[in-house]
């Protein structure tokens, strides 16, 4: 642990003026700063679990190695064959641990959620108490599932853009389905009239979801994140994989392409 301290100590110094900075900034509310400060922090955040797999690849027998790689596998800036392949090299004995086997499960459901695959089915109620299946729209129409939530200001800038969407390909077999990663009810539901989404509306809580919640199913550590899936229900678009830009340029093609 002391090796892995020194290790990582100026990158995690840097990091740490950086989020002083940043915070102080957010405490003025400036919305246009605040975002651009966002995506360096973001770069860097990438600058420091770089140096962490590093770490790994020079210590694959040393339980704290692992320890380190439990930390990071969920970060979805890093490409998930490279995490396998930095797995592939830890000791036979850390990847046979329980911790590792629990690892190695996590690891192929991120692969599960590449682009190409097919998509893990949920079952979930909307906003009148239908119950729905994520497969049932299979052979019929593309569903674009955007996940948000009432306190994400990314999430709430983006309403304009997928109510756009939503009334280009309306007519398109294109089907939204949002769902909402808050905990509290009442909230989702007075975002929901304050910004009038004309879509299918859901929230991850047991109320609406089935156990286990879909933030599990599809490793959802932030967001927005949107995933277009074609009528055979494989994921075509993902905008973390596809490092889509705050315009959704590379979305916008694919709906065109596959739509128009």
């Amino acid at each position: 642990q002391n090796k892995f301290n020194k290790f990582v100590k100026t990158t995690e110094d840097s990091i740490r003026n950086f989020e002083k900075y940043f915070n102080s900034v957010k405490l003025k509310g400036d919305s246009v700063l605040i975002d651009s400060l966002a995506k360096i922090f973001l770069s860097n955040s990438k600058k420091l679990y770089d140096k962490k797999l590093e770490f790994i690849k020079a210590n694959t027998n040393s339980y704290f190695s692992l320890f380190v790689f439990t930390d990071i596998y969920n970060y979805l800036q890093l490409n998930t064959d490279t995490l396998f392949n930095v797995f592939s090299h830890l000791s036979a004995n850390l990847r046979n641990s329980i911790e590792g086997k629990k690892t190695e499960k996590i690891l192929k459901q991120r692969i599960s959620l590449q682009l190409n695959n097919l998509m893990p089915d949920f079952t979930f109620k909307d906003t009148t108490g239908k119950i729905f299946k994520l497969s049932e729209f299979r052979d019929s129409q593309f569903v674009l599932l955007c996940f948000w939530a009432s306190w994400c200001g990314p999430c709430k800038r983006n309403i304009p853009f997928l109510k756009e969407m939503a009334e280009l390909y309306k007519s398109k077999h294109l089907q939204l389905i949002s769902i909402s990663g808050n905990y509290d009810k009442e909230k989702w539901v007075s975002a929901i009239k304050v910004f009038s989404m004309p879509w299918l509306q859901s929230c991850d809580i047991p109320e609406y979801i089935d156990s286990p919640r879909v933030r599990e199913t599809y490793n959802l550590i932030y967001i927005p994140q949107y995933f277009l899936i074609n009528k055979s229900g494989y994921l075509i678009y993902h905008n973390i994989q596809l490092k889509d830009d705050d315009e959704h340029s590379i979305l916008k093609e694919y709906l065109k392409r596959e739509l128009d």
